[in-house]
């Protein structure tokens, strides 16, 4: 196949098997087939772009910041929860913080994607953490495909 050059807005395409079928004693130049431009990409996973562990991890301390500071407004967890938490002291008083707030939050996710109708988990910002942009990353292998089945259990799927 014969490429012709790629201009922003039109690329010619000549295939070698059309020139055969053409009336050769017509002319030297072969029928050209105008075809947009596409954007060249190694594969539709690399056409879509890929979400950085940091962006999903930012996005997930920034919910566990604002349900915190919910909770605290609303008096569900206390100053003194978060001492206690910050001193590390490991009982009923850090687990609060440590494990019952993510778990809040993740739960909160979880809802605010269903309600939001995203086949993925939406992030701070709005965006969609889906199979097809997520981080190839080890640990997401482990974590994120058992987080999507819990979600669509809650949905109720």
């Amino acid at each position: 196949m014969t490429k012709g050059s790629f201009s922003s807005e039109v690329s010619v395409i000549v295939h070698p098997s059309a020139v055969s079928r053409v009336n050769s004693s017509a002319s030297a130049e072969p029928p050209a087939m105008l075809v947009r431009s596409l954007v060249r990409s190694v594969s539709v996973r690399g056409a879509v772009q890929e979400m950085r562990m940091v962006q999903i991890w930012e996005h997930m301390i920034g919910w566990f910041e604002m349900e915190g500071k919910e909770l605290l407004d609303q008096g569900v967890i206390t100053p003194a929860d978060l001492f206690e938490s910050l001193k590390g002291r490991h009982g009923t008083e850090s687990s609060i913080i440590n494990i019952g707030l993510p778990s809040y939050s993740l739960l909160h996710t979880f809802l605010r994607s269903i309600t939001a109708g995203a086949y993925g988990v939406l992030l701070l910002d709005g965006s969609e953490v889906t199979h097809l942009n997520r981080p190839q990353d080890k640990f997401l292998d482990w974590f994120f495909n058992p987080i999507m089945v819990l979600k669509d259990k809650i949905r109720g799927e």
